[in-house]
């Protein structure tokens, strides 16, 4: 895989979450753990499915602990959606396409 999700750390998650206008999905994952390269793929696709109203990006576990423990990160992957700096959905462990596409819909029909 050559493309990959951009990450995000402490001092820019304001900017990039908390300030957005679109859907921000944050990826908790770590760099070794298969579960979490497989569900990046599919987020890869999401976000440019989705790039006019959805941003991605990943946390990694191992360098941002103290990003995981505010956000009470206890499982990989794990992908939180914010809407206008609130959490509005957390999803834990894997999830195929089609089920990320069709919750991702709902979101985007519920929030914006």
């Amino acid at each position: 895989m050559s493309e990959r999700l951009s990450e995000i750390s402490i001092e820019s998650i304001e900017k990039q979450v908390f300030d957005s206008d679109k859907i921000v999905i944050l990826l908790f994952c770590s760099e070794n753990w298969n579960p979490c390269f497989d569900l990046e793929k599919t987020l890869i696709n999401i976000k440019h499915t989705y790039k006019a109203n959805v941003d991605v990006y990943k946390v990694d576990y191992n360098k941002n602990k103290k990003l995981a423990k505010n956000f009470e990160i206890i499982s990989l992957p794990t992908m939180v959606f914010f809407y206008k700096g609130n959490e509005v959905k957390r999803f834990t462990g894997s999830m195929d396409k089609e089920l990320l596409k069709l919750n991702i819909m709902i979101i985007i029909k519920n929030c914006c």
